[in-house]
């Protein structure tokens, strides 16, 4: 009988272990934030992404397993300009303290922008897990110092790869990341839905008249506009993405950034 009081001590503490040291689940829209998620949270959270890294996240349509997410998750953590976003808060009956809503301008390429938002997830996390809060903010710092050393990498390839005043013709989705790298943006595209023939001509009288040496397209926006004027002008077409997670080995925002600046550097000169 005291045998089996041990053992039934044993593994209740065993058991008690194991869900106090899972890490907690944290659902997020894009995996630009699932990315700050795991930076910040490290081996205490989970981060569950809605939407694909490549594709587009305007035209993402809910799947029952996105409700189930939420329903089963610590946290809700998304940009604010999902059109599904609000309409999953009020069905899954999100609590206002499990809800971060980062709405920031400028790219999230651009480490200024991804560190504002990190101390946002840091203070979520902190919240709703209060007694991690001091690993968070070791956490949030570590991340800080990443953003500096990303930032000289920035600067230090626009010279090496001879961007800075290069012409070019981008995606309305990537012109501050390719105006902080130095380049000559003198036009930009939306989508192709939002062109008329008469914007299409224009764009490539300008990109003759300027003498564009490439054309850069955004991935998760890309509907081959870029592509059409990049022929038009004999010039390179380059695809960068917006989102961690779209190329292979690309998991966190820096990696990211590095393999955008190695397509645009391997264009052809």
């Amino acid at each position: 009988m005291r045998k089996k009081i041990l053992y039934g001590l044993f593994f209740l503490f065993i058991w008690s272990y194991v869900l106090y040291a899972a890490p907690i689940k944290i659902v997020a829209t894009t995996s630009q934030l699932g990315s700050l998620v795991q930076e910040i949270g490290g081996n205490l959270v989970s981060p569950v992404v809605m939407i694909p890294a490549g594709s587009c996240p305007g035209h993402h349509e809910l799947r029952p397993g996105d409700i189930r997410a939420l329903l089963s998750g610590a946290g809700f953590i998304y940009h604010g300009w999902e059109g599904f976003a609000e309409n999953v808060i009020e069905r899954a009956k999100i609590a206002s303290l499990s809800i971060c809503k980062i709405d920031l301008s400028g790219s999230w390429l651009l480490p200024a922008t991804q560190s504002r938002a990190a101390e946002m997830v840091y203070q979520f996390l902190s919240r709703i897990d209060n007694s991690h809060s001091a690993q968070y903010r070791n956490n949030y710092e570590t991340f800080l110092k990443k953003m500096a050393s990303l930032e000289k990498t920035i600067s230090f390839s626009s010279t090496r790869l001879r961007l800075r005043g290069l012409p070019v013709i981008v995606s309305d989705q990537q012109d501050d990341f390719l105006l902080a790298l130095g380049v000559d943006v003198v036009a930009s595209f939306g989508r192709e839905e939002s062109l008329t023939l008469s914007d299409m001509n224009q764009m490539i009288l300008v990109g003759r008249k300027k003498k564009v040496k490439m054309v850069v397209e955004n991935l998760q926006s890309a509907s081959g506009v870029g592509k059409r004027i990049a022929e038009q002008l004999q010039v390179p077409y380059v695809v960068i993405s917006n989102f961690p997670g779209a190329w292979p080995g690309t998991s966190n925002i820096e990696s990211t950034v590095k393999e955008n600046i190695r397509r645009l550097g391997v264009r052809k000169r």
